[in-house]
């Protein structure tokens, strides 16, 4: 379904969006499917009352209480935690299980077949699973092939994977991936990489798909941008 100026409102000011869209009360602006993955369950807990409460389905938002990883299976997430908690991994609970409740998991794959439209592309992929970015994006192959853009993080809690092996894996997968800057893209893909990327350092990743050539070429231009700017000439 499509979402009206109208209706948009409820997230911003109508005046807000008439302004900067030249279109009339009530006419469709864009259509709205969002799905949001959370696996702690006091937060998927708060964001399915936030959207009863706002009434966000009609809206094209839907919440899942799933973990997502490169295989199916259970896994285990604090249970005694306040809303909003944002540092628990897949390894959060293996220590003490007892605390912790049990809630499926998934691969993206499986996500998409059970809960997506098969025909339709997927605009952005986003991921923040606490350093299990990569074993999301390796249960992810088939959808993949269909999204155009995909943002991940990367820092100190990749333990076991590689940013070079998530590169070489989307580059495989026809991305083109990228540190994102302020306002500045470094290219991390084929050629362009260095070892020196591979520092921990908290940031994070975005990957165009090559066959989404419009936004690969504002993508590439803002990196050439980047690389010729005269603090790096100087």
């Amino acid at each position: 379904k499509a979402a009206s100026v109208d209706e948009f409102s409820l997230f911003k000011p109508k005046e807000e969006v008439l302004s900067q869209y030249p279109i009339k009360s009530g006419d469709p602006i864009f259509e709205v499917d969002m799905h949001c993955v959370e696996p702690l369950p006091v937060n998927i807990d708060a964001i399915k009352a936030a959207t009863k409460t706002l009434d966000l389905e009609k809206h094209g938002f839907h919440p899942h209480k799933y973990a997502l990883s490169s295989k199916k299976g259970k896994a285990h997430f604090p249970s005694s935690v306040g809303a909003g908690a944002e540092s628990f991994g897949l390894d959060s609970c293996n220590e003490d299980p007892s605390k912790c409740d049990e809630v499926e998991m998934l691969t993206v794959d499986d996500f998409a077949s059970r809960h997506l439209d098969s025909s339709g592309k997927i605009d952005v992929l986003s991921i923040d699973a606490e350093g299990y970015d990569f074993q999301i994006l390796k249960g992810a192959t088939e959808t993949l092939k269909k999204t155009r853009y995909v943002e991940f993080e990367y820092h100190h809690k990749w333990k076991a994977d590689k940013l070079q092996d998530a590169a070489n894996y989307l580059e495989d997968l026809g991305f083109m991936c990228y540190y994102l800057g302020k306002d500045k893209l470094y290219r991390i893909t084929n050629q362009c990489w260095v070892d020196e990327y591979e520092s921990h350092v908290w940031s994070n990743v975005g990957c165009v798909s090559k066959d989404e050539k419009h936004w690969l070429s504002d993508m590439e231009g803002l990196f050439w941008g980047t690389i010729y700017a005269p603090e790096y000439l100087s």
